[in-house]
Parts: C-alpha cells; sequence; structure tokens
C-alpha cells in the first residue's frame, strides 16, 4: 500500500512538496545561491550546530561531546552496517524508509526524516529550474527501477501513468525490439522532463539514433548511477535536451550537479563535505545537513571526486563550498575486483572507455579469479569492439583473471534497476 502511495500525484504532493515547507526550503535554496565563501561557511556551521545537537540524541554518539564536526570519527558503511539503529534519532513524525543500492549484495537499510524529503526535492526542483525548466509545472516520465510489471511479460503496455503530468516507465523491457512501443508512448505523453537511470537512458538513446532521432524533449534528469562519457551530446543530438546530472547517496550526506562535461558543483546546503586524500584517489566524505532522523557523520561515501589537476587547498575549500567547479566522481573506492590473495583491481570505469558498438558494459565477477563482461551491443558493434573492451580490461586485470564475454540484450540489473558498472555476484545465488 505505501508503495502505491508513494507513486501517486497527491501523496507526491503532500510528502515531498506540502505548500509551507516546501516554499521555505526553496526561498532557503535561492537565498544561499547568493551568498559568497564567508556567508556560506557561516551558513553551513549554523546548521551542522543543529545536527551536532541531533547527534547527541543518538546511541552511536551519546555523550561523545562534539564540539565541532572534527571530533567525530570517521564513519563507514561497514560502522552503519553493524549498527543501523545507533545512528537513529527519535523524531515525533513519520519517517520515509529507504535503503542502499547493495552492490556487494548488503545494502544499508536507512531512514530519512520528512525535512531532508522536502528538502531534497526543492533541490532537485531548484536544479531543474536552472536548467531552464518549472519542474511542478510540466509533465514527466521516470524510467528507473520501478517494477511496472513482471520482467518475463514482453507485450506492452511498459509503462503507467499516475495522474495527467506523470508516468513510470519500465527500464526493465527496453530492447530494440520493443523500443518503436517506447518511442510512440513518448510521442503521445509528450513529457517535457525524463527522469532515468544513465544505463537506461544510454540504451533508450542508442535505439533513437539508430531510427534517426527520438521524440522531443526538453530536459533529461540522471542519477544513481556515473554518466557515460558522450552520452550528453548523444542525447541533446537524439532528442534535443539537455541533460542534468545529480550526485547523491542513498545515505543522503552530500549532493552535486552538473549541466555540461566535466563540470560538477558540490550543493553544500544540503551536506558537508570533505575531501580524503589515499592511494585509490581522493575519498568524498559527507556530512548530511537536513536528516533529523538518521544522523551520519563525516560519512565515508565510497566514493572518489575527480578535482583536477590544480586543486590547491584554497581551490578545494572554494569547491566544497560550491564556488568552483570539479570535474566529477570517477568510479567507487568499492568498485574493485578481489583476487584470492586479497590484491585490488580498481579503476575500472577505463574499461569502457574509447569503446564503440556497446550500448553498455558491466564487469560481474562471478568467482575469486573469474569475470564475466556483460556487454550490450548496438548497431555499430563487432569484432574490434570486443578487442577493446578485453584490452581495456586486460590494463587492469592480470591474466590470472579469467575472463568470459557475454553478449546480452540487456544489462545485468539489481533489484532496485540499477545497472552498475561491477557487480560482486558472489554469494548473490545463480548468476543471469
Amino acid at each position: 500500500m505505501l508503495n502505491i502511495l508513494k507513486r501517486s500525484t497527491l501523496f507526491d504532493r503532500l510528502a515531498r512538496r506540502p505548500p509551507v515547507l516546501y516554499g521555505r526550503a526553496r526561498r532557503m535554496i535561492e537565498a544561499f545561491d547568493a551568498m559568497d565563501a564567508g556567508q556560506r561557511e557561516a551558513a553551513q556551521a549554523e546548521r551542522l550546530e543543529r545536527v551536532l545537537a541531533d547527534a547527541e540524541q543518538t546511541g552511536f554518539y551519546a555523550g561523545a561531546g562534539l564540539r565541532d564536526l572534527s571530533c567525530a570519527p570517521l564513519l563507514r558503511k561497514e560502522d552503519v552496517r553493524q549498527a543501523e539503529t545507533a545512528f537513529q534519532r527519535a523524531i515525533a513524525v513519520p519517517r520515509s524508509p529507504a535503503a542502499t543500492g547493495g552492490t556487494t549484495g548488503a545494502p544499508l537499510r536507512l531512514t530519512r526524516s520528512p525535512g531532508q524529503v522536502v528538502f531534497e526535492q526543492a533541490l532537485v526542483d531548484h536544479l531543474i529550474a536552472l536548467a531552464g525548466v518549472e519542474p511542478t509545472a510540466v509533465r514527466s516520465a521516470v524510467m528507473r527501477g520501478d517494477a511496472i510489471k513482471p520482467v518475463d511479460a514482453m507485450g506492452p503496455p511498459y509503462w503507467t501513468i499516475l495522474g495527467v503530468d506523470r508516468a513510470l516507465v519500465s527500464a526493465h523491457h527496453l530492447t530494440s525490439e520493443t523500443y518503436p512501443d517506447y518511442e510512440r508512448f513518448l510521442e503521445t505523453f509528450r513529457p517535457s522532463i525524463l527522469h532515468a537511470y544513465p544505463s537506461a537512458l544510454e540504451q533508450l538513446t542508442t535505439f533513437a539514433e539508430e531510427r534517426g532521432g527520438g521524440p522531443p524533449l526538453r530536459l533529461v534528469f540522471t542519477s544513481s548511477e556515473q554518466l557515460p562519457t558522450g552520452l550528453r551530446a548523444r542525447v541533446k543530438a537524439a532528442f534535443g535536451a539537455d541533460l542534468l546530472d545529480f550526485y547523491g547517496q542513498a545515505e543522503r550526506v552530500c549532493a552535486a550537479w552538473s549541466l555540461r562535461d566535466g563540470e560538477f558543483w558540490f550543493r553544500p546546503d544540503y551536506g558537508a563535505v570533505e575531501f580524503r586524500d589515499g592511494p585509490a584517489g581522493v575519498r568524498l566524505i559527507g556530512t548530511g545537513l537536513h536528516n533529523r532522523a538518521q544522523i551520519l557523520l563525516r560519512y565515508d561515501t565510497g566514493d572518489l571526486a575527480v578535482l583536477g589537476p590544480h586543486a590547491s587547498p584554497e581551490r578545494r575549500r572554494l569547491m566544497a563550498l560550491g564556488l568552483a567547479p570539479f570535474e566529477g566522481v570517477s568510479g567507487r573506492q568499492s568498485e574493485y575486483i578481489e583476487l584470492p590473495d586479497g590484491a585490488r583491481i580498481i579503476g575500472l570505469n577505463h574499461v569502457p572507455r574509447g569503446v564503440e558498438g556497446a550500448s553498455s558494459i558491466q564487469i560481474l565477477q562471478d568467482g575469486p579469479s573469474r569475470v564475466r563482461l556483460r556487454v550490450v551491443p548496438n548497431a555499430r558493434y563487432g569484432e574490434a569492439t570486443r578487442q577493446r573492451i578485453e584490452a581495456n580490461l586486460r590494463l587492469k586485470a592480470p591474466l590470472s583473471v579469467v575472463v568470459d564475454y557475454e553478449i546480452a540484450g540487456a544489462p545485468y540489473r539489481l533489484p532496485n534497476g540499477k545497472a552498475p558498472l561491477f557487480v560482486d555476484l558472489r554469494g548473490r545465488g545463480p548468476s543471469v
């Protein structure tokens, strides 16, 4: 019943855009955009003071004497998994459940306060407005992880319409054979905004390109997965749409956005960002500023930030304050092939680079020294595609790693609909 309510337009307006709270959040965000560095630091410090006070009311941080954020220890996902409720704080209003994607088979159970839900929606709407579209006055289609129908029910329709202005579209049923039905639906429903996982969008774009272009869209909003190189330009050519990429996590500890390739901007009114240099790159640490139901201080996201070659301390400060861009988030620290001797093969985001002929490429680890390259081909696929993918992987993986090659009609998706670059299938049961 809760899932049905979450999908309804009425629930969306009441829970995500209650007029008074939502209007206040939009005004706060707009005011923050007008602040200089000193004002942003002061506003963030004021918000952090309340967050630290809330943290003292949780089991994990009780009695910790948190004078400032530096007093809190760095927090890892394993720390939270071992005691999820210890980070929760009693609140008088209903909380909203959430969970991480669980690419390693062990998702975190999380919870959000109503204020977090409303502020996040207000921020997303604000960014969409910056891209030139008023989000509350247009039709939108969502092609993410929603289960529209059983995955083996291959006949249309592949969508469900919620009210007059919102539709959920299945990412699981999109193939070259079903694409014409998707195209006809988009032409009829005429959404201004398409919300999509990048992996699903890349498939949709490939099929549109093969037919000479797709239905017109004003804006595509992507999140939850790393945006493939070159997809933004392809979306513009195929649909005439700008692409807004939003970076965040289920833990809601920091956020960033991008309207241009290689240019991301943090939102320090959403979360406080820290950078920690490590052997794999710059680890991204975040502290959420609006979730009063579950407090995560200095949380290691497992993501690596690409700050660029000239990231001086002052430049990093401005990046964290959203006043200077950074290049993006490159792979996850948790995305690695683990070998029996404990060695880890990292930098897997390099495997798809420079590859033509594939709609999607994934690395699935089946065993201690065995991986499977799952490739969804497009019209430009050929033997050169396979050779380039395998050559890219061999730049990372030693010959002791057995590599199987698999052609598939669709990417491997997690139960939440995501199709990440790397999935550890060990312990998941039969692989697909």
